[in-house]
């Protein structure tokens, strides 16, 4: 609730269940990166908000209705995963980028420093791998001024 606050989003009451006070929460999307290295009692706990029937979840002394709420996880061991949570889920592989993808994204992050074939030589240094491809222009930058 306090981050949700911070963004001026409050869930609405939405009566009791029992004694535990019931909690609508707005629309949003909650991703959660490298899912499968939640404890597997945590992976359990998307369970009840992934029913399409159900989405609620007990938090703390309240119950969260969360039917507006996408969630998005992302993994790179799928076979880590919870199998009941991992049945409520629908899975899109993402391919890699090539080459070219990522020698234009280092072009716009760089803005051009330098000719085309050295963010081609970039890219491929760094596996195509955006992240790896930004810090080592950034490396180099530092390593020059160093000396």
């Amino acid at each position: 609730k306090e981050k949700l606050s911070q963004e001026n989003l409050m869930p609405d009451e939405a009566g009791y269940e029992g004694v535990s006070p019931i909690y609508k929460y707005p629309a949003l999307v909650v991703f959660i990166d490298e899912v499968h290295l939640l404890p597997k009692k945590v992976q359990e706990s998307f369970l009840t908000m992934l029913e399409a029937d159900d989405k609620r979840v007990m938090l703390n002394d309240e119950v969260a209705l969360v039917d507006n709420v996408s969630f998005m996880f992302a993994t790179t061991r799928p076979t880590k995963l919870d199998g009941p949570l991992k049945s409520r889920m629908n899975e899109i592989d993402l391919r890699s980028y090539s080459d070219t993808e990522v020698a234009q994204m280092v072009d716009g992050r760089f803005c051009g420093k330098w000719e085309n074939s050295v963010s081609v030589d970039i890219a491929n240094y760094s596996g195509c791998v955006p992240r790896k491809a930004f810090q080592l222009p950034a490396f180099t930058f530092t390593f020059i001024s160093w000396r």
